[in-house]
């Protein structure tokens, strides 16, 4: 009797092609009311109000913003698209504020 020849092996499963996120804009609030205790709590503080928390994180957002469009303007004159450390620096020295811009960078653990 002849032999019947073995099957031909089976491809391998093509990988199914991967789902697009969509990455809208990052929405307010940007710093938590949690982490905000949580950072008020380590600073020593007891007591707070809740105003203060609310006013604190407003604060932060006004901050925080204006300090990322002085660097990215600061990125933009360098005809750069990445954001360097020195370009945050210069940012923050638009801002006038040096006290900031002439802090270390933190030791690294």
């Amino acid at each position: 009797m002849p032999k019947t020849p073995p099957p031909p092996p089976t491809p391998p499963p093509t990988p199914k092609p991967r789902k697009k996120t969509k990455r809208g804009k990052i929405q307010p609030p940007f710093v938590s009311e949690p982490s905000l205790r949580e950072i008020i709590k380590k600073s020593g503080i007891r007591r707070f109000h809740k105003h203060s928390i609310e006013k604190l994180k407003n604060y932060l957002e006004v901050f925080t913003k204006e300090v990322i469009l002085a660097t990215v303007k600061s990125t933009k004159e360098r005809k750069r698209k990445t954001i360097t450390e020195e370009d945050l620096l210069n940012g923050l020295k638009k801002l006038e504020l040096r006290t900031a811009a002439n802090l270390t960078p933190a030791p690294k653990i």
